[in-house]
Order: C-alpha cells, then structure tokens, then sequence
C-alpha cells in the first residue's frame, strides 16, 4: 500500500451534544507534518473536533453537508496512526509551546504496565512515585519511591546515578508524572513515564502496596 503522507481537510464541521452545538459550520486544511492547536474554554468542542479527525467519522450532518476527510492517501489504522493533542494535560503555567515540547519529548517513551513489572522485577529501573505523600501511602504501586514532584528538584540525592527512572502519578490525565520526567531529563537522568497512573493500574487488577505492609 502506498503510504503517502497523509493531512485533514475539514469542510463546514456540525458536531452536536444533544441540542448544544459543539462545534458549528467549521472549516480547516491541516497539511502533512504540521502540528494545528485549537484554542477555546471548557465546552468549545475541541475534544468532539480531534475525535472526528481521528476517527475519519462522517459527524452530525447539517446543511451546508459537514465533511472531515483525509487528503492524500488513507490510513489503514487512522485511530492510531493520528496522534491527538488536547487541552487535557495542559497546565495553566505552561505556555503553549512548552506544552507540545513536553508532550512531544514524553509521550513517545512510555512504558506499559507489563513492561514496567518486568523491568522492575529485574532491578532494572527505578520505580518513582510523584503524588503527594498522603496518597503514596493509601496505594502505590509495589517497591516505588515516593517523591511528590514538588520536592524532586531538592531530592535528586534520594535517586541513584546511572538507573533508569521511570515516573507515575495520578492517571492518564495527571501532569505531574510528565513534569518530573522533564525535570529529571535536565538534570542529566535517564527518565520515562509510565503509559497512564495509579487509577488504571488499580483497575487493571495490577499488584499495589500500602505504607508498611510486607
């Protein structure tokens, strides 16, 4: 199959929740290779917008036809193929454009939660917990670190040289996980987050330990 690179062209976009309009008579181009940011409050359809591009969905039909297309060639798996940026890990502090860097540096390198208990077991990475303390101690995932992200630029001592870190914290929505892997990375550490955090880990029936258990 030829795999030609591959944009979006979106031609006049209804997306609607019920009777609220989400997204309302929308049109863009976006070319092969180029990163496009949508801007908006809570409710501006952002999420609902990615969800069609990624998807290659025909969305709610209204006159004038809505229409979201690749241009070029198709994808045989658009759902992974496409990578979506949203709002959801964006921190009020952070300019847009470190934003797409940390995510860009990060998301590449994650590890699964299977390849986390093999490394682990075999004292291969260091497993670093960066929720605050109190929810460390409820929960965390067997032998990690406790270090709340907060603290980490004053605790690198605690770390040992030459091993691999690998950070988790809340779940897959958390910041704090992909700011302390770009703090340990500056800092000259070899450093990778974990794919999601605690919440999925505990749902996918995975081992957890409390404070002072065996």
């Amino acid at each position: 199959m030829n795999h030609e690179p591959t944009g979006i062209a979106v031609a006049g976009l209804v997306e609607r929740y019920g009777r609220v309009t989400a997204v309302d008579d929308l049109s863009f181009t976006a070319g092969p290779g180029e990163v496009t940011g949508f801007l908006g409050p809570n409710g501006a359809g952002r999420r609902r917008l990615c969800a069609s591009c990624s998807r290659w969905l025909p969305p709610t039909l209204a006159p004038p036809p809505s229409m979201v297309r690749p241009t070029g060639t198709c994808l045989d798996r658009p759902i992974s193929s496409v990578r979506r940026l949203t709002s959801r890990l964006f921190h009020p502090a952070r300019t847009g454009r470190n934003h797409l860097r940390v995510l860009c540096t990060v998301n590449d390198e994650e590890l699964t939660h299977d390849e986390l208990l093999a490394r682990a077991s075999n004292g291969d990475v260091v497993v670093l917990d960066v929720r605050p303390r109190e929810e460390y101690n409820f929960a965390h995932i067997p032998g990690a670190v406790s270090i709340p992200v907060d603290e980490l630029a004053q605790r690198l001592q605690d770390l040992p040289d030459g091993q691999e870190i690998v950070a988790y914290c809340r779940g897959a929505y958390c910041v704090l996980a992909y700011d302390a892997v770009e703090l340990l990375r500056a800092q000259g550490r070899r450093a990778r987050r974990l794919q999601d955090g605690m919440l999925e880990w505990r749902l996918a029936g995975r081992p957890i330990q409390h404070r002072g258990a065996a």
